[in-house]
């Protein structure tokens, strides 16, 4: 080479074909690398770098060089950092996590750094030549084939345990990405007699399309166990497999797994006809969970409109809750008029009226977003909070959508100045101290609200501001003393002169004073007719007796 420049340009080609090689290899070999073993997988890096170090060694040219480093740095960060993720899987979620970062960082770093001072005493110290080093490290090589070879044989040993122990999760497990061994001690689980064994084999497969595992569907179909059979129904029907229409479902001898057939079935041949909805109608009222919740997911995919009232009444129901909300959120736009309506009902059944909230966020559209926000301080106390968490679930779920920013500074215009009124009221308490457990309650009442109503604050503020910037300011001025300073500086540059003036003062030492004295009269009257039914109930049982009409007729 004639000049760095030179050399400087030869080593940024090498890597740009690094680059290259190694997104081509992920691409389009990897997957079918993978398919084959993880052996296969695992093994391709040392003996790329075995048949590298043997170029070298016998011709110690630039090419040969340029070969081994194409290799090491195409294959480390392709298949081979895939097989080695793939080790993990039979490893227990509380052991993995526990030594993953370990491995990665510690071990990872100290293997480079043993390399590297065997590297400066082969050639400083013995003064190898380039051949010799090659030969060392293709012995050294050659080691590493052999772990790999151990390392496979414990790994399926390790996998069929994992499964016998029902350690692995669900999410963790992508069928299409194990190999053909791997998949085939997998899906034999599904033979078992066991009834456990065999859920968890079709929880494990959810994420895997029914033609990975056909061949098992016809002796599942049989299985004793109702619950397979029903799980199995439901996964071919999450599939949208044709499979889970055939007469040998529907016409099963079994009573409740015929009916779960019918109910994902009927989604197929959907017209939308008086005998459909009866069907369908019926199918919702079944006596068998396993019934009902398919029936759920059949009525939100072909919009069936009528099933919209049961499955808001099923948001009451903690057996089908999640099911409800599923549901209901496939129908999209049109039907948050309903849940609004019902939501601002107060003859409405509390328990309904909480979750439509969450229900309306898990929708993710702008329309429901809006509503939302226009249902805020519109509800009572407690009903109101479960509408602000599902704005906030809606912006850190779905950062898309965009708020009206002067709405959420009028709401919290209104928190800071209800959060004033109880800091006056809380001052007043703590100046008069009077005795009593009626009266301690009611301080600690109030003081519990002045917390819950300033954590309503920072909900709101991340509306309109990075909502995980808001939040960690605010827990780290809540929960840890010695970041406080660091929080209100943080929030100090965050937000803009308006907004800070509103908040800032709430997180400073000491908080804000009480504005003015108050009257017990004021004080009374303020708590009951507030919104707060908890305050009005102590204050009422405060009134009642004699003591403290005592202090009401004083004032």
């Amino acid at each position: 080479f004639a000049s760095k420049d030179h050399l400087t340009a030869f080593f940024g080609t090498i890597t740009f074909y690094i680059g290259i090689f190694s997104l081509l290899f992920q691409m389009f070999v990897t997957n079918r690398i993978m398919k084959r073993g993880v052996g296969w997988a695992i093994m391709m890096l040392p003996a790329g770098l075995l048949v590298s170090f043997i170029a070298l060694a016998v011709h110690p040219k630039l090419w040969a060089a340029a070969l081994l480093q194409l290799v090491d740095g195409g294959l480390s960060y392709s298949i081979h950092r895939s097989g080695m993720e793939l080790l993990y899987l039979p490893i227990p979620p509380q052991t993995r996590n526990a030594v993953k970062g370990f491995i990665d960082m510690f071990v990872d770093r100290t293997g480079r750094a043993i390399g590297a001072v065997l590297l400066l005493a082969c050639t400083v110290i013995l003064t190898f030549s380039i051949p010799a080093l090659s030969i060392v490290a293709a012995f050294l090589v050659i080691a590493w084939i052999a772990m790999v070879i151990a390392v496979k044989r414990e790994y399926l040993h390790s996998f069929r345990l994992a499964l016998e122990k029902s350690s692995i999760e669900p999410e963790a497990l992508q069928l299409r990405n194990l190999d053909r061994g791997t998949a085939r001690t997998l899906i034999r689980l599904l033979d078992s007699d066991d009834e456990r064994q065999v859920l968890y084999a079709l929880d494990l497969l959810s994420n895997t399309h029914p033609n990975r595992w056909r061949d098992q569907i016809s002796m599942l179909i049989r299985h004793p166990s109702a619950a397979v059979r029903a799980r199995t129904i439901a996964l071919l029907a999450s599939w949208n497999d044709p499979l889970i229409a055939r007469d040998a479902f529907i016409h099963h001898p079994d009573y409740e797994t015929a009916r779960v057939a019918m109910a994902g079935a009927l989604r197929f041949y959907w017209t939308g006809s008086f005998r459909d909805r009866e069907s369908l109608d019926g199918l919702l009222r079944d006596s068998s969970p396993a019934v009902v919740r398919q029936a759920m997911v059949t009525a939100a995919m072909v919009k069936y409109e009528d099933a919209v009232p049961f499955l808001i009444e099923k948001l009451a129901d903690r057996h089908f809750r999640r099911d409800a909300r599923a549901a209901l959120a496939k129908f999209g736009n049109s039907i948050i008029a309903d849940l609004v309506a019902r939501l601002l009902d107060s003859g409405q059944p509390g328990r309904i009226r909480m979750r439509i909230p969450k229900t309306l966020a898990l929708a993710g559209t702008p329309e429901a977003a809006e509503m939302l926000l226009r249902c805020l301080h519109q509800v009572e106390y407690h009903v109101d909070y479960a509408v602000l968490k599902a704005l906030n679930r809606m912006r850190g779920g779905f950062p898309k959508i965009r708020l009206d920013r002067a709405r959420v500074i009028r709401a919290i215009y209104t928190e800071r100045e209800a959060y004033d009124r109880l800091l006056n009221v809380h001052g007043w308490l703590l100046a008069s101290a009077p005795e009593g457990p009626v009266f301690q309650l009611l301080t600690r009442a109030v003081a519990e609200r002045m917390g819950e109503r300033l954590e309503r604050i920072f909900r709101l503020v991340g509306l309109i501001y990075p909502p995980n910037d808001i939040y960690a300011a605010y827990y780290n001025w809540q929960m840890r003393p010695a970041m406080r300073a660091s929080a209100i500086e943080f929030l100090d540059n965050l937000l803009d002169t308006r907004m800070k003036e509103l908040i800032i003062p709430l997180l400073e030492e000491g908080g804000p004073r009480p504005a003015r004295a108050m009257s017990r009269q004021t004080v009374f009257g303020t708590l009951l007719k507030g919104e707060d039914p908890w305050l009005s109930t102590i204050v009422m049982e405060l009134v009642s007796n004699e003591t403290g009409m005592q202090y009401l007729n004083a004032g």
